[in-house]
């Protein structure tokens, strides 16, 4: 995996055939496989043909799609008018390289990989635009930096749809990190002590959604109580929810895949888009040449241990579904996806956690200390999913960022010289940005300079807002720049279209995407580390 492979691409005149023109993109709908894939179709776009051709294998994937297309057409408000036409029958991948009967080839990552059907598109001509994730091993990691070269030389865009980019509070981080005057430099951190820390701590499996075959995560921790309650915990310790808004119930995805493919990449699948933002937040729209400026420390996955009756217990089912089968060790279940990853990025000294529980069950993974400085349990060892107690609400300690948060939650701080900016995202609550003053700075001056960077950001985000929270201070995002999820899809579709009109993606676009997938797959490649 140290071979680099040139693009030439974004040198080169316009080479597309596309014009911007309406009904031009003409999608091709293969082997569907995740939600995130539909709803690039909740909104009708005048770029895309109205009429949808559809290649997969009879199923629950092929029937929940069309499911979900069929909400969208027959909703009461703003429905759509989508024709699918479905092929399901024989060697469908065969027979739709054979009619091709479209121009852009729509993937769910989790069926294309083990598939390699992102090669046989980009080899047939087609482009492609594919859910996460793109690649799960050194085989296809090769065959994604060969198929972006290929795509390269005959004019095609192969992308990957990343909505996580979209959200507001990631993109106020990231454009606070790049503004020097306020942030400084990005300090560097140490292996014990990293200077960018992503957690992660999500519900292990899904609940189905009445009359439509998909899915959607629980929300354990969310009780109904107003959003601006202020309760004490058992200490006595102040607990306010008051930043955490309710979110409305499709504004963000905490799903466990409880497909045999995707748990096979269910760790890939959570820390992919953390990747992503780190390496925006740090790089910005610049390239990355990985095999240089990237080194690893420390890399290990584990599995998470829960009793089978407990599984069936909190999920209401009365045997194991057919996926989670290979996973049964006597009465335990030993289901993937839990992992750390320490590594460093241009300098920067990075720690990533995963780590997945059992909701439902009345316990959840209390929030542990960060990736650099937990201990390193055995290899050999699965984490309980009951391994701390419960938190209900946040604990709000002396820098006003919450302490302990109720499982599911994200959290992904960014420490500069002047500031730290820290991302936290609940389940059920619109993600909140945080911004920690360093150390002997003076509150005063520094809530007008944060106030100054975030004007400059008025035209990303108009009306913003500061309100003091402990030494820390909440960046007070307008109700009015909050996008839910389909939103978010459905510009990582747009961007993708306006790459088609352009006719091909940015270099730091494609090197950003190999970056982030070597991140992902090197470390933890057994015959490499043997």
């Amino acid at each position: 995996m140290a071979c680099t492979t040139l693009f030439c691409g974004c040198g080169t005149p316009n080479r597309s055939a596309f014009t911007g023109a309406r009904g031009e993109a003409e999608l091709i709908v293969l082997h569907p496989a995740d939600e995130q894939l539909a709803q690039v179709q909740s909104r009708m776009n005048p770029q895309i043909n109205r009429t949808v051709h559809v290649f997969a294998p009879e199923g629950e994937g092929l029937q929940s799609y069309l499911a979900r297309i069929n909400a969208f057409n027959s909703r009461p408000d703003s429905a759509t008018s989508w024709n699918e036409v479905v092929s399901n029958e024989g060697d469908f991948l065969a027979r739709m390289l054979g009619e091709k009967p479209g121009n852009v080839a729509l993937l769910s990552g989790r069926t294309a990989t083990a598939a390699g059907y992102s090669a046989a598109c980009i080899g047939a001509g087609l482009n492609v635009l594919s859910t996460a994730p793109l690649a799960s091993g050194t085989p296809e990691f090769r065959e994604l930096e060969r198929s972006l070269g290929l795509a390269d030389e005959k004019g095609l865009v192969l992308y990957e749809l990343m909505p996580e980019r979209y959200e507001i509070a990631a993109l106020l981080q990231q454009a606070l990190a790049r503004n020097a005057d306020f942030f400084g430099i990005q300090l560097c951190g140490s292996p014990e002590a990293p200077a960018i820390v992503s957690e992660s701590v999500l519900p292990l499996f899904t609940a189905r959604m009445e009359g439509t075959g998909s899915s959607t995560a629980l929300r354990p921790g969310i009780t109904g109580s107003p959003a601006n309650d202020k309760t004490a915990n058992a200490k006595g310790e102040s607990r306010d929810n008051s930043a955490f808004e309710t979110a409305p119930a499709d504004y963000d995805d905490w799903s466990y895949p409880a497909d045999s493919l995707g748990l096979q990449n269910a760790f890939l699948l959570a820390a992919a888009p953390r990747i992503d933002l780190i390496q925006l937040a740090v790089f910005g729209r610049e390239r990355i040449k990985y095999n240089r400026q990237i080194q690893f420390t420390s890399a290990r996955q584990y599995p998470a241990a829960v009793p089978e009756r407990e599984y069936l217990r909190a999920s209401g089912s009365a045997a194991l579904p057919p996926a989670l089968q290979p996973y049964r060790s006597g009465d335990t279940l030993r289901l993937p996806g839990n992992g750390e990853l320490r590594y460093v990025l241009n300098g920067v000294h990075t720690g990533v956690s995963i780590r997945h529980y059992l909701p439902g069950s009345g316990t959840a993974p209390a929030q542990r200390e960060s990736p650099a400085t937990a201990a390193t349990a055995p290899e050999d060892k699965a984490a309980s999913h009951a391994d701390a107690g419960t938190t209900a609400g946040m604990t709000v300690g002396t820098t006003g960022i919450p302490q302990a948060l109720p499982a599911p939650y994200r959290k992904l701080a960014l420490q500069g010289e002047k500031a730290t900016l820290t991302l936290v995202e609940r389940g059920g609550a619109l993600p909140q940005l945080y911004i920690v003053p360093a150390p002997g700075t003076d509150s005063t001056r520094f809530a007008q300079s944060l106030l100054a960077a975030l004007g400059q950001l008025a035209p990303l985000c108009p009306g913003l807002g500061i309100e003091p929270a402990g030494t820390a201070f909440r960046v007070v995002i307008p109700a009015e720049a909050r996008t839910a999820l389909p939103q978010r899809i459905e510009k990582a579709a747009s961007q993708y279209l306006d790459y088609l009109v352009q006719g091909y993606p940015p270099f730091w676009e494609v090197d950003q995407m190999l970056a982030k997938y070597y991140t992902l797959i090197r470390p933890f490649d057994e015959s490499q580390q043997q």
